[in-house]
């Protein structure tokens, strides 16, 4: 109880008090299992953050219009509100006796700030995008009771994503529109892009969603920081334990097809 009153004095706020909802849908399980392991990622990404910035590691020395103080500030507040946001969904998931994700173990590839909150920007509305899809699965299960719960998430997290877009120079609000996602390349993305391979203390299979190959972009950024001009780009991927693709090994990519969402 006093750990979860230090974490809310952190975080500015409180976890909600409205009652759990009467009944959950399989697949709203499911998203609520995908949307923990999110969340402990981003707490986990952004507690590495502060402590980068907090001992003024090289690269995270430079902190714009804020002094490090308020910098260090701003992301202990960050940290806190994603624990919140895991507590919140561990909640919902052990009021239905569904198995919880915990923590895995990270590792984050950039080594300097402005890297860093294009990074947050990035995967931030991702999140945004994702909690559309978790939305219309809890509608499609008529599972009414957890919808505003999410949707303060997406206040919330598009509130963050404004602000690491001010950091970085741009319009703090991207789209009229934001672009969906769905949850399955939220967490592809997730564990394939952060997670250190056998490190999560529990089945991943138990979250019922695919996990595709992993797609990388050969640019400078990753892929995470593409800009709008005309170029080329290279993608690579690797599906030879990718589930039915035997068939394209040792191909020329005929066949195979890219899904992009645009925003």
């Amino acid at each position: 109880m006093e750990q979860l009153k230090d974490i809310s004095r952190r975080a500015d706020g409180t976890l909600s008090n409205a009652p759990p909802p009467p009944k959950l849908g399989e697949s709203s399980k499911t998203a609520f299992q995908a949307l923990a392991f999110g969340e402990e990622f981003e707490q986990a990404y952004f507690s590495s953050l502060l402590q980068n910035v907090t001992d003024g590691v090289v690269g995270y020395r430079h902190h714009g219009r804020f002094t490090k103080a308020e910098l260090v500030k701003v992301l202990e507040n960050v940290v806190a509100q994603e624990e919140l946001h895991a507590i919140n969904a561990i909640n919902v998931l052990k009021h239905f006796n569904v198995p919880a994700p915990m923590p895995c173990e990270y590792h984050f590839p950039m080594n300097n700030i402005e890297d860093a909150f294009a990074l947050a920007e990035s995967f931030t509305m991702l999140v945004v995008g994702t909690l559309q899809d978790v939305s219309q699965t809890l509608a499609q299960n008529r599972d009414n009771g957890v919808v505003r719960a999410i949707a303060s998430v997406i206040g919330q997290e598009g509130e963050q994503g404004g602000f690491y877009r001010t950091l970085l120079g741009r319009v703090p609000s991207e789209k009229p529109f934001l672009t969906t996602s769905v949850g399955a390349f939220a967490f592809s993305y997730i564990h394939n892009t952060f997670v250190v391979p056998g490190s999560c203390p529990f089945d991943i299979s138990m979250i019922n969603l695919p996990i595709f190959a992993k797609l990388d972009v050969k640019d400078g950024s990753m892929g995470l920081d593409v800009k709008p001009k005309d170029q080329y780009l290279t993608l690579t991927a690797d599906i030879s334990t990718a589930g039915g693709a035997e068939k394209f090994l040792g191909g020329n990519g005929k066949d195979l097809y890219l899904t992009y969402f645009s925003g």
